[in-house]
């Protein structure tokens, strides 16, 4: 298990560099911001700021199956307008998946005020399990989708 765990822990040198942590906090900035600019006109489609946007899942248009993402994007434009309960109809991870990525931004600016001179390494274990959990999540909500065909 550590093994696996140790996948998703950053380098030491990653953590000292400012660029990355700015990288990940533009990208989780973004997958949280730019929902609420975005509307579901029906329950395969998305628009942002009333242009429909193509499909984002390479998986359902190749192979016409669900990826472990499917939904997601659905999920916080949902979440982002206060419909819950829409929200985990699109996905059932959205959720924990729109927390986690509050969370990294939260990391991200934290080490990039701390300067990245010294981050603590049990933040850096909660950083690396978070990640470890919320991908294993989304295989195994995944799976159980793919075996009850409730994706």
């Amino acid at each position: 298990m550590r093994r696996v765990i140790a996948w998703f822990y950053v380098s030491e040198a990653d953590l000292r560099d400012p660029s990355t942590h700015w990288a990940y906090l533009c990208i989780c900035l973004s997958l949280v911001v730019l929902p609420a600019f975005m509307s579901c006109p029906d329950q395969a489609h998305v628009s942002f700021l009333g242009l429909s946007m193509p499909g984002f899942c390479l998986s359902r248009e190749w192979f016409g199956t669900l990826c472990p993402g499917c939904g997601l994007t659905r999920s916080f434009v949902a979440l982002t307008h206060g419909r819950f309960r829409e929200s985990l109809g699109f996905h059932r991870l959205g959720f924990v998946f729109y927390l986690f990525l509050l969370w990294q931004a939260g990391y991200r600016l934290y080490c990039i005020r701390a300067r990245c001179a010294h981050i603590p390494a049990r933040l850096c274990r909660v950083q690396s399990v978070l990640g470890f959990g919320v991908v294993v999540g989304l295989l195994l909500n995944w799976g159980v989708g793919l075996m009850t065909g409730s994706n």
